[in-house]
């Protein structure tokens, strides 16, 4: 896809909110692509929207850790309902 310029996509590698590549299941915080020094999943829909700029293609590669201020009371409970589980 990378060639192609008439598509846009954004690509995270992993998140530990959710144990998975989820993003915006409560909001925007922790979903920078730090390598493609992207603040937040807002920028890439900004663009996605406004069809004056070429879209954006931005991916990871490597997991980063996220700073999830938004969501930090509902991350501490589901990873003790994901221990509880096993998983």
């Amino acid at each position: 896809m990378k060639p192609q310029a008439n598509i846009g996509y954004y690509v995270s590698y992993g998140r530990d909110f959710l144990k998975a590549h989820t993003l915006t299941t409560a909001t925007f915080s922790g979903t920078a692509l730090k390598e493609a020094d992207i603040k937040d999943v807002g920028a890439f829909t900004d663009n996605l929207l406004d069809s004056s700029k070429p879209l954006m293609p931005a991916y990871e590669t490597q997991r980063t850790v996220q700073n999830s201020n938004g969501i930090g009371l509902f991350s501490t409970i589901s990873n003790a309902f994901y221990a509880l589980l096993g998983l």
